[in-house]
Order: C-alpha cells, then structure tokens, then sequence
C-alpha cells in the first residue's frame, strides 16, 4: 500500500486507537513478552542452524577467545532479526538487563554478549562461505518441509 492512500476496504491499515497501555511497566512487561515469544520461535526454528556454526572453522586465535564461534554469529543473527541499524544501537539495546536476560532465558549459551566490534573483527575474517552454505541447508530444510506429497508448495 502507497503511504496515504486507503486500500480497497476503505481503511489506512493503522489503527486509529489510543495506546491501551496503562503504564510504563504495563508497555514494559507486554514489550518483553513479545520478544520472548519472538526468540522462542527463533530458537526452535534455528537450532539445526546453530549446530551448523559450530561446524565452522574459528579464524580467531584460541588463547584470546572469550565468546564461542556460534555464540558471535548468533550475537549477529540477532542483530539482523531485529534489525539493529548500528553495532552501537546493538550493543546499547541487546545488553539491556530485561532483553538481556530474556535472550539468555532462550539461549543459555548467551552467557554474555561479545560487542558489536567482536563480531565486526570476526566477519572480516570468517569464511563467508561457510555461513552462507549454512543457510543454504537451512532454507533447503524449508523447501522439503513445505512440498506436499504431490510435490506442491502450499
């Protein structure tokens, strides 16, 4: 839909309600819950892509290795799902107590988060074909999980 222009229905498609939100904590509490519930679809959906990371040679040197691989690339992953413009807005938003430790909650390899330069440093020198190969058998996954018997998507 064009911005400013109704649809064949007549409505904008935005609601013309106000915020039925009673408080801070109220919009806090349904926020969190949101990204929960978020992250749980996530985490079920993208577990056979994380064992694929794991599977990913480190370029990083073993002695000064805080964070594991899978742990930065799903740090990154994140980072694209919910779609952080910056690493500073990452770093700022992802290590906020309550996302903190609702993240953390679905992820127990989270025990903390690298910052965003960690991961920067990593994807400079990672193999871009490796992760890009474990997408690949993801979607895959996907295209077989969603033909039919007939051999039909739908």
């Amino acid at each position: 839909m064009v911005q400013g222009i109704e649809n064949a229905t007549g409505n904008s498609g935005v609601s013309n309600r106000i915020c039925a939100y009673t408080s801070i904590e109220d919009e806090r509490e349904h926020r969190q819950q949101a990204v929960s519930n978020q992250v749980q679809v996530y985490r079920s959906q993208l577990k056979r892509l994380l064992e694929d990371f794991a599977k990913i040679p480190d370029p990083r040197r073993i002695n000064s290795v805080k964070h594991k691989l899978t742990v930065v690339l799903l740090y990154g992953l994140l980072n694209c799902l919910f779609q952080m413009a910056s690493r500073r807005e990452a770093n700022r938003d992802m290590s906020r107590p309550a996302f903190l430790q609702a993240l953390q909650g679905l992820f127990p390899e989270l025990e903390t988060l690298p910052h965003g330069d960690t991961l920067a440093r990593l994807l400079e020198r990672i193999d871009p074909q490796s992760i890009e190969e474990s997408f690949v058998k993801l979607l895959n996954k996907y295209i077989r999980n969603k033909t039919d018997s007939n051999g039909f998507c739908g």
